[in-house]
């Protein structure tokens, strides 16, 4: 269907035929961050407890038949030091089912301890999903005020939404954005939010003629963000050695470059995505710098 040929009063007459999954689809992939699922914690859990269990029994089965064999009264010609010429047919059923159990039961572990490590979406990005819903949901007492309007038709059914609350939500694509970024978009009618937007792809358009849809070019914000992070630290490279020239005691330049060490320490920890630990090396590759500057100086006096 060709985009924008259905009129908004026509999809909202009926949001489940008009908007549904075809258009709830479409809302999620405009944006690598929309996509979030389950990991489903607590089933998962369950599943690998059952598995352990299951597992545990097998254990025990071929520890019992190894206790069996070896015991003095039983036959001298048992032979527990081979594989191959095994006399005990069940142990070897049992050595096979948990070969297939063990690497079912590992494989799931591992994938799910990789799914722990996911991070979480952001409340902004699972907002403007619930959004989406409420703007294409079918109201009684549509006019009303929000808190008195109760929803007639969703576009998506109730129910089929309900993972947007669940505590074990997880981002498909993790969030690279910095905190500049954020500070970027944290406005969606500034003037920078509304230079920086692209069109949505003709695949993603939605069907109705709302116009409502806005891309933010990320590429276009990397950028900016790119550059504003490099004038900012060439001015915190630039910043210590003029302000050296203002201050004449030694101590007063040693307060003065501690002030511009704390600055950094602050704006990296703040204004990027790495740790407080990598924080603090980059702080101190700043701080061997400036002193280096200062000891200059000092030569020159």
């Amino acid at each position: 269907m060709e985009p924008g040929s259905i009129t908004v009063d026509q999809a909202m007459g009926n949001p489940q035929k008009y908007f549904g999954y075809p258009e709830f689809s479409k809302f999620l992939a405009v944006a690598p961050n929309f996509p979030m699922l389950r990991r489903f914690d607590k089933l998962v859990i369950r599943d690998i407890l059952r598995l352990q269990d299951e597992i545990s029994i097998i254990e025990q089965r071929i520890d019992n038949i190894d206790d069996e064999m070896m015991k003095p009264n039983g036959q001298d010609s048992e032979n527990n030091g081979t594989l191959r010429h095994d006399r005990s047919a069940e142990r070897q059923l049992l050595l096979r089912s948990a070969y297939e159990k063990l690497d079912i039961y590992h494989r799931f572990v591992h994938k799910y301890a990789q799914l722990r490590d996911w991070p979480e979406p952001t409340d902004r990005d699972v907002s403007n999903i619930r959004d989406w819903i409420d703007w294409n949901t079918q109201w009684d007492g549509q006019g009303s005020p929000e808190n008195t309007r109760t929803p007639k038709i969703r576009p998506i059914e109730e129910q089929e939404v309900e993972f947007l609350e669940a505590p074990d939500l997880l981002a498909i694509v993790p969030e690279k954005r910095s905190p500049l970024r954020y500070l970027f978009e944290r406005d969606g009618d500034s003037y920078l939010s509304r230079w920086y937007r692209k069109e949505v792809p003709r695949s993603l358009k939605s069907s109705v003629e709302d116009g409502g849809m806005v891309l933010t070019d990320d590429n276009g914000l990397d950028r900016l963000d790119k550059i504003v992070t490099g004038l900012i630290g060439l001015l915190m490279l630039v910043g210590p050695l003029w302000s050296i020239q203002l201050v004449q005691t030694h101590q007063s330049k040693v307060g003065v470059i501690t002030s511009f060490i704390f600055v950094c320490f602050v704006l990296v920890l703040a204004g990027t995505n790495i740790k407080p630990g990598n924080a603090l090396g980059v702080t101190t590759g700043y701080a061997a710098v400036l002193m280096l500057a200062l000891h200059v100086k000092r030569e020159d006096i």
